[in-house]
């Protein structure tokens, strides 16, 4: 448990400090790692605090999600320097700071692509960065006022880690640093390569973090072992069973096919398009994208290839898993970067978590593949154009025609977050007895 008693029955809670970016009121993939754990970790005992901006460049909000963090949990907001709307002024639109995508089309500006270009090789490692100053000041204030047993930061952005190097150098700290991604070859890095300068520099940065941190989580064996260093240890996003009860699967008169989320450098949704356009074209389905903001490029060739094609670009995290679980199939792309067979998204759990038949495009071989095929959660193919993906299409609309309902229902249990929790708690009480 997060706490430990005396002989003579009196209990300390012990208290972790979790520094992070991106959290509630903050919507999307990002937050959902962290979200689920601290309910967990606060069931266990632990008293958690959490540092992050009060007003930070975020895709987009759902309020809805402050609802999931218990009363429990102090909440530090910090003031930050935001760079979200000088961007606008110097680009001259209302296009946002690039969120998981750093994408220049034939049509891009010369001026946003030297800004990309700046963004990769000057400022290291992330955006986020000016965010450091703000959230080191407000937790050297919080360990001077009260005793914390460990620090925890995680990223992306990679830049909160800094965070933790500096606490850990200055005030010998146990921290734990979290990679919801890989760092160096994340895959907007990929695309878009930095000079052999600022590669080294990510490289270091990167090393030091691993080298200084008493534990360092990753959501992939793959992605461990390209980490060059450290102690380091594999924990599953996992889904939250919490958020499918209640929630029955509905069937309306169409097969729905849904991707739901973001799109993302190296997710090559056009191509898929095109793949799926003979079977929308020749049976009863819909093809909808949810939760997903499309460049006015993406939206004007979807919509060309697919004219009847539904995109609603937010929904509130309830809302986006009540989609996932009234649909008949559920698609995620893997992105097409090098060293890709490590990429597990949160989104996967909650596909997952849905019961709903998922089509995975990616690399032969992945994690995501060994989870999808392991959990009986449908197929994975390395392209859109594989003669099985129509087949896969045809035999589950043949499934659903007859049956009403494709379902999932192989026991799922071992993915969910409650299980996570019981290696995390196990792991941190480790990190703090090793200290002692």
């Amino acid at each position: 448990m997060g706490s430990s008693c005396t002989q003579y029955g009196k209990c300390i809670m012990n208290k972790l400090l979790l520094i992070v970016y991106y959290f509630p009121p903050c919507g999307g993939a990002a937050v959902q790692r962290w979200l689920r754990f601290v309910p967990q970790l606060v069931n266990r005992g632990w008293q958690v605090t959490v540092i992050s901006p009060a007003s930070g460049d975020y895709p987009f909000e759902d309020s809805s999600l402050l609802q999931k963090i218990p009363d429990q949990v102090k909440i530090i907001k910090t003031k930050t320097f935001s760079l979200n709307r000088l961007w606008k002024v110097i680009i001259g639109s209302k296009e946002s700071i690039p969120y998981g995508s750093l994408e220049i089309t034939k049509d891009s500006s010369l001026l946003k692509r030297l800004l990309i270009w700046l963004r990769v090789n000057l400022i290291i490692p992330d955006m986020r960065v000016f965010w450091n100053p703000f959230a080191y000041r407000a937790a050297v204030q919080e360990l001077s006022k009260d005793r914390y047993d460990l620090v925890i930061t995680s990223g992306p952005p990679h830049s909160t880690h800094l965070v933790g190097l500096k606490l850990q150098q200055m005030l010998k700290i146990s921290w734990v640093a979290d990679f919801r991604d890989p760092w160096s070859t994340i895959h907007y890095l990929q695309m878009r390569k930095p000079t052999k300068l600022s590669f080294s520099i990510h490289r270091y940065m990167e090393s030091q973090v691993l080298k200084m941190a008493n534990l360092s989580l990753v959501v992939s064996e793959p992605i461990a072992d390209k980490l060059p260093e450290g102690n380091k240890m594999v924990l599953l996003n996992g889904y939250d069973a919490t958020d499918f009860v209640g929630l029955e699967y509905s069937p309306t008169s169409e097969f729905r096919i849904k991707y739901v989320g973001q799109v993302t450098t190296g997710q090559d949704i056009q191509s898929l398009l095109q793949a799926f356009k003979r079977f929308l074209t020749e049976y009863n389905a819909k093809f909808s994208f949810v939760g997903t903001k499309l460049s006015k490029i993406d939206l004007i060739r979807s919509n060309e290839v697919i004219p009847d094609l539904e995109v609603v670009s937010f929904v509130s995290h309830k809302m986006a898993i009540e989609e996932m679980v009234n649909s008949e199939l559920l698609i995620i792309i893997i992105n097409d970067t090098y060293d890709n067979m490590g990429i597990i998204t949160t989104k996967l759990f909650e596909y997952i978590g849905s019961k709903t038949p998922i089509l995975c495009i990616g690399p032969a071989g992945s994690e995501a593949e060994k989870i999808v095929t392991l959990f009986d959660s449908g197929k994975c193919f390395t392209s859109p154009f594989d003669s099985g993906v129509l087949i896969y299409l045809e035999d589950l609309f043949q499934k659903w025609s007859t049956a009403n309902a494709v379902r999932n229902v192989t026991d799922i249990s071992p993915l969910s977050v409650q299980k996570q929790i019981d290696k995390l708690d196990e792991s941190l009480r480790r990190v703090m007895s090793a200290r002692k």
